[in-house]
């Protein structure tokens, strides 16, 4: 049969069953909408324009139209790279074809940000120094001794751990892995919990166990958890643009009213974990030659400027935990999760700082890049899934300046694997959690793990 031109757009069975679904469908789809386009805009040009006179009022200036165009009509179409809408071309974010592009850049650290420096880089970028990179603060270990962990409190973190990691009831779709030799070969399904499901529990399951225990038997504490909080904090380094996305699993945040002060440091709100602010001048900050600071970034275009920090002014960030957040392809070294939880510390503890000290209103004021007048600590929890352990950093911000004597000072704690060491973890949380606390004169809440 000799197809027509009009039978070629309509042949018979496509006209009725369509071009069907899929990538082929689609491919075609597109093709016959290209064609049929192509072939209106030839028979619309062919068509003359119809010339309408009129009356010309007077004292009026007649120019002739076609001196506007008359640029386009020497210019060249191909129409084959013309795509009809809604086939047109979009553009990437971030690209200068974008509307919403910016010619501003910003340096931009999140959670899932790899500082290949690990937590080096970040004390770099933090103008800290570490003071010891296995051991927690002294006044930590003093509380850390005062605890004696019950055997009730450890079945229940054991049971509760072991549901957390293989006998929890949520069975999702886990992300396919292409394994060597077999590459180009699609794996089956697979089902599974996830690997950020594990580690959300078994981070809450220390958390509240340990609170529990915590005031059961030394007092009760006003601790509030906050899960996936949303904060950002700018910065200006070097005429440079930084931004720290501060997303985490949860974090613990304090009443700032219940606090005391005190000479003695167990009975002390603001607890410090070194009194030795000066001594920190002498010590120098890690160098990362050839690298500099922006090695703990990833350059991206920005869209918004103004970034709040949206806490209650009546609270201070107590805890932060911590996690990969991420499917767990390959084992994922313990510098990097230690550089994250660096720049975690800091972040909370900066804004804390400007909100205290300085203009929160205003990240350009250098106001927030001065000398404060009281130290402000922090700690996080990380977890690493992926080689089963726990660990802890524990942060003094001393200065909000980049160039100051004084530096801030990082300790590290373990990690630790939590399916042997689960009673270290345990009272290490238990420490934690007395942290900041003052022994308040109440009667205490009955709780019980039996």
């Amino acid at each position: 049969m000799r197809l027509t031109n009009k039978l070629l757009f309509r042949y018979p069975k496509y006209y009725y069953w369509g071009w069907g679904k899929g990538e082929w469908g689609e491919v075609k789809h597109r093709e016959h909408q290209y064609k049929v386009w192509k072939r209106i805009i030839k028979i619309k040009s062919a068509k003359p324009i119809p010339v309408i006179p009129a009356k010309v009022p007077e004292n009026a200036v007649v120019e002739n139209p076609n001196k506007f165009v008359e640029s386009d009509y020497r210019v060249n179409i191909d129409y084959n790279k013309l795509h009809p809408w809604p086939y047109e071309l979009k553009a990437e974010e971030g690209t200068p074809n974008d509307p919403k592009y910016k010619q501003n850049r910003a340096f931009i650290f999140s959670r899932k940000t790899v500082i290949y420096e690990g937590f080096k880089g970040a004390a770099n970028f933090c103008h800290a120094v570490i003071e010891s990179d296995i051991n927690s603060p002294q006044i930590v270990n003093e509380l850390e001794e005062d605890v004696d962990v019950s055997s009730a409190l450890m079945d229940v973190i054991n049971r509760r751990i072991d549901w957390c990691q293989n006998d929890d009831g949520i069975i999702t779709k886990l992300q396919k892995v292409r394994e060597f030799p077999r590459i180009d070969q699609v794996p089956m399904n697979k089902f599974g919990i996830r690997p950020e499901r594990k580690e959300f529990n078994t981070l809450s399951t220390f958390c509240d166990a340990t609170d529990l225990f915590a005031s059961r038997n030394f007092g009760f504490v006003d601790r509030r958890k906050l899960l996936w909080p949303k904060a950002s904090v700018t910065f200006v380094r070097d005429g440079k643009l930084v931004i720290c996305n501060l997303d985490n699993e949860f974090l613990t945040v304090s009443n700032a009213d219940t606090t005391t002060s005190s000479n003695d440091p167990l009975l002390s709100g603001n607890m410090l974990f070194s009194n030795e602010i000066k001594s920190t001048i002498e010590k120098p900050i890690i160098d990362i030659q050839p690298c500099n600071w922006e090695i703990c970034f990833d350059k991206s275009h920005f869209y918004d400027e103004q970034l709040e920090y949206a806490f209650a002014p009546q609270s201070r960030i107590h805890t932060i935990y911590l996690g990969t957040h991420f499917n767990h392809l390959k084992k994922l070294v313990d510098r990097f999760l230690k550089a994250r939880a660096v720049m975690m510390c800091y972040g909370y503890t900066v804004a804390e700082a400007r909100r205290r000290f300085g203009n929160p209103l205003d990240f350009k004021d250098l106001e927030n890049y001065k000398d404060i007048p009281e130290p402000i600590t922090t700690q996080c929890v990380f977890i690493n899934q992926s080689k089963q352990s726990v660990g802890f950093a524990f942060f003094q911000l001393n200065t909000l300046s980049f160039d100051s004597d004084i530096k801030n000072q990082i300790w590290f704690s373990g990690p630790y694997d939590f399916n042997e060491q689960r009673e270290e973890i345990v009272r290490k949380l238990i420490a934690i959690h007395r942290l900041g606390a003052p022994r308040v004169m109440q009667k205490q809440r009955i709780t019980s793990v039996n």
